[in-house]
C-alpha cells in the first residue's frame, strides 16, 4: 500500500510540487538502483515519471547522484549493506595470478571505480598503473586518497 497525501489536489505547475516530485523520483531511483529486486520502488518510479530506474541516465545525472553521497558511500555499502563485491574482485584477480610466472598484473583499469573499493584489493596485484575512472569527480577524489 502507498500513501501520497494531497496528490489529487497538487498544482503540477507549482515549483514546490515540481521539487517534491523530483525528490520523490530521485529517492525511488536510488532505492531501485541500490536494490534491483525493489519492485515497489520501480513501480512507483514508473508511475510518477514514466521511466524505469534501469533505463540509461545522462552522465550528468549519474555524476550528481554519486557526488551527493561520495563522503558516506563506503560506510553505507560496506557497513550498512555488507557489500562484498570489491573483496570478491580482488580474490578473483588473485586466483587468476596463481601459478603464473609473475604474481602481479602489469596494469589494471577499474571502470566505474567509485571510491576505489576494488582498487584497495587490486593494488598489491598490479605492478604498474592502476587506473580508476568514474563519472563522479567526488568519488574519484575519495579514491585518490586510497593510494
Amino acid at each position: 500500500h502507498n500513501l501520497l497525501i494531497g496528490a489529487e489536489t497538487a498544482d503540477a505547475n507549482d515549483p514546490s510540487t515540481k521539487l517534491c516530485v523530483e525528490n520523490a523520483e530521485n529517492s525511488l531511483r536510488n532505492a531501485a538502483s541500490l536494490d534491483a529486486t525493489n519492485t515497489k520502488a520501480e513501480a512507483l518510479l514508473k508511475k510518477i515519471s514514466g521511466e524505469s530506474a534501469h533505463e540509461r541516465k545522462p552522465k550528468e545525472f549519474i555524476a550528481e547522484l554519486f557526488d551527493s553521497f561520495a563522503d558516506t558511500f563506503d560506510e553505507k555499502l560496506l557497513g550498512t549493506l555488507g557489500y562484498k563485491v570489491p573483496s570478491l574482485v580482488g580474490e578473483a584477480a588473485k586466483d587468476l595470478r596463481n601459478g603464473k610466472s609473475s604474481p602481479t598484473f602489469e596494469t589494471a583499469l577499474d571502470a566505474g571505480c567509485g571510491t576505489g573499493l576494488a582498487g584497495r584489493y587490486l593494488r598489491s596485484l598490479v605492478s604498474g598503473p592502476l587506473v580508476g575512472v568514474d563519472a563522479s569527480q567526488k568519488m574519484l577524489d575519495v579514491a585518490s586518497k586510497c593510494t
